[in-house]
């Protein structure tokens, strides 16, 4: 079953946003001069790659940048959690039986199953037994069953496997982010870099188009919800502005690391490690890079990053 918005913030100790995301005219209009200027491109050749293949260079992307934690893995264990637990009452003893369960294993070794249609049905699957109760939830550990990728695997699936992989650094570590509508940040950072430094323009510029897309598309109902023009409900609403949110904040920050220097590409990257460890929330790293939704919107990097 795929949680809401709303119950995803409260497993993982989320900030829910204390407005709802309205796009000003200068983001509305940085992304119709960013429409204006782009080239789709025609006919784009994208190859097939075996699973190996996929695996092996995702796993040297990120072992060439951070050292993965172990995380917290359960399969059939899961279903045998589900049927304890409903029958408990005591907050103590679910928390026991959910936390004592399953074995920590390397990310790498979490199950892929390729049953994906598009990028879009890319996942990394948490097993999440739900009680709705504070105390339980805070203290309750997450732990993961496989990470679902595109079923037809070529070039793009690669980047595809290395967000996901984030998301197994972070999701484990409550706290490591704050707020809900920075969870995509580094997932999509990360997939933007390993695109990026795979030296393939096509790559880019695809991975380009689809993130874009996605980002005006999240743009307009957020603005069509704002003018009334449609009703949809908030956990809806929050998934719209977790993307926006975050689509945004990720090529802002591939900006600063492509542009900067290697001492400062270092220190992004030891930044990430922090967070992957829980010693550094990405809210900090975004403060200090005084990145926000407005700001990166305000100067014309973006606009140059998708018009040069």
């Amino acid at each position: 079953m795929i949680i809401g918005k709303t119950i995803e913030a409260k497993i993982h100790r989320y900030e829910l946003p204390t407005t709802n995301l309205e796009p000003s005219k200068k983001v509305i209009d940085t992304c119709n001069e960013i429409s204006d200027s782009w080239t789709n491109l025609e006919h784009p050749k994208v190859y097939s790659k075996s699973s190996k293949e996929i695996k092996a260079n995702a796993r040297r992307f990120m072992d060439g940048k951070f050292k993965l934690h172990k995380i917290p893995y359960k399969n059939l264990l899961f279903d045998l959690d589900l049927k304890l637990l409903r029958k408990m009452r005591n907050i103590d003893t679910c928390l026991k039986i959910n936390n004592a369960t399953g074995i920590c294993i390397s990310p790498y070794h979490l199950p892929i199953s390729f049953t994906a249609l598009n990028g879009t049905g890319c996942m990394v699957v948490e097993n999440v037994a739900y009680i709705d109760d504070d105390y339980y939830l805070e203290h309750m550990k997450v732990s993961f069953k496989e990470i679902r990728l595109q079923k037809n695997i070529s070039e793009i699936t690669e980047s595809s496997y290395v967000h996901e992989l984030t998301h197994t650094q972070t999701l484990d570590r409550k706290g490591s982010i704050r707020e809900l509508c920075n969870s995509e940040v580094l997932p999509i950072f990360l997939e933007l870099l390993n695109i990026y430094e795979s030296g393939s323009s096509t790559l880019i510029k695809i991975n380009d188009t689809l993130r874009f897309s996605e980002l005006v598309n999240d743009l307009n109902v957020l603005d069509f919800v704002r003018t009334g023009d449609i009703d949809i409900t908030e956990d809806e609403i929050l998934s719209h502005t977790t993307y926006a949110t975050s689509i945004s904040k990720a090529y802002r920050l591939l900006i600063e690391y492509i542009n900067g220097t290697p001492a400062l590409r270092k220190y992004i990257l030891r930044c990430i490690q922090n967070i992957f460890d829980g010693n550094l929330a990405l809210e900090e790293l975004l403060d200090e890079f005084e990145i926000t939704f407005d700001s990166c919107f305000e100067d014309k990097k973006l606009l140059k990053y998708f018009c040069h």
